[in-house]
């Protein structure tokens, strides 16, 4: 929980021009989707970024040790929506590799009632 959702400011401070896709802006289009508008992107739960904090205070972010095919089961405790979003971070930035070095990997969500 040490990173924000990337959003298109993100982009642009690393160099990005132009739009970029976001996990804010994919919150976004999946609650418009719902009939729902937000003003506020709240702060992800990112289960499989590897995020350090090194001795001088910066974040990094490492390849990440998490096996393909590893998974996180939640139960919902109270009716809820819930957007998840495999990160399109995709820029090359030295010590900041969120995604697996092979690139952006797929998401799979199963619901079960």
């Amino acid at each position: 929980m040490m990173l924000a959702a990337c959003d298109q400011f993100r982009y642009e401070q690393y160099g990005h021009k132009g739009h970029h896709p976001s996990c804010s802006e994919n919150l976004y289009i999946a609650m418009r989707r719902e009939g729902y508008e937000i003003d506020v992107v709240p702060q992800p739960v990112n289960f499989f970024t590897n995020t350090c904090i090194d001795a001088e205070s910066n974040l990094t972010s490492p390849p990440n040790p998490v096996p393909r095919g590893a998974y996180v089961e939640l139960e919902a405790l109270m009716d809820l929506i819930c957007v998840a979003s495999s990160c399109p971070f995709d820029l090359a930035i030295p010590d900041w590799l969120i995604n697996s070095e092979d690139g952006i990997t797929e998401l799979i969500v199963e619901v079960k009632e």
